[in-house]
């Protein structure tokens, strides 16, 4: 069965034979996780508490990232329990670490704070193994245009 893809382009359901996107349900429930974790707090107008207490510690040190490790991966285990159904028993680990990035915008290098969710679990419907790892880079948070430079 396929999906919709992410990001859906609403104009297009109005056309008569619309050309939507489709994905596999892996896929789609690994984009609806990545779009959970880069969502902030009362960002959905519908439901407030959509979205990832990562964005809280945007700015915080790494040591106090680090600190409140378990604690975010609890909220994100919490998250995926309430809105990410379609993943039976998560099992969610986050490590954070600084790093070198380099920008396919910019000729610069930068270095960002790095956290990577890894996030396991089984696909409800196949009952087969979900493991997927999401990288975001903040202060100030970059998800695209950057990779990490090796």
């Amino acid at each position: 069965m396929a999906h919709y893809s992410f990001p859906l382009r609403s104009g297009e359901l109005m056309k008569k034979k619309p050309d939507i996107p489709m994905c596999s349900l892996e896929e789609s429930i690994r984009q609806h996780i990545y779009l959970i974790l880069i969502t902030r707090f009362e960002e959905n107008r519908f439901d407030t508490s959509y979205g990832c207490e990562l964005w809280e510690y945007d700015f915080e040190s790494l040591k106090a990232l680090d600190d409140k490790k378990h604690y975010l991966e609890n909220c994100v285990k919490t998250l995926l329990l309430k809105y990410e159904k379609r993943v039976s028993e998560p099992a969610v680990s986050i490590s954070i670490s600084e790093g070198p990035l380099v920008s396919h915008l910019k000729s610069e290098n930068k270095v960002k704070r790095k956290i990577e969710v890894k996030v396991r679990g089984r696909v409800a419907q196949t009952n087969q193994a979900f493991n997927q790892n999401f990288v975001i880079f903040f202060s100030p948070v970059i998800t695209e245009g950057f990779t990490v430079k090796t």
